[in-house]
């Protein structure tokens, strides 16, 4: 498991890549709600759609 602190470097890197991909999808893939994230319908799709080239179907 990762420490707090490690956990808490990793989400800006996180949040970084979360956004590059919303812009070239040019969809919102989370819903921010404060400190807390819910993964959009569009992003359950992307999440998917990912999972699927990863078994190369």
């Amino acid at each position: 498991m990762f420490s707090r602190r490690q956990d808490a470097q990793r989400q800006p890197t996180a949040r970084k890549a979360a956004q590059r991909l919303e812009e070239e999808f040019g969809l919102a893939l989370l819903d921010r709600l404060g400190r807390r994230v819910a993964v959009t319908t569009a992003g359950e799709s992307v999440h998917r759609m990912a999972l699927a080239w990863r078994r190369g179907v």
